[in-house]
């Protein structure tokens, strides 16, 4: 499950070209949330 999630992540943030909120804003979420969610998954330092 934590691998889709972060999958998903990835995915929304290439459609967005690394934009976070346009990523946060394809996936239905808070910006906060997927800064939360980057975290956990340790993408935080790899997204642009």
């Amino acid at each position: 499950m934590a691998q889709a999630e972060r999958q998903l992540i990835v995915d929304a943030l290439r459609a967005a070209e690394g934009n976070r909120t346009r990523a946060a804003r394809q996936l239905g979420i808070a910006k906060s949330s997927l800064y939360e969610k980057l975290n956990r998954h340790g993408l935080l330092a790899e997204a642009p």
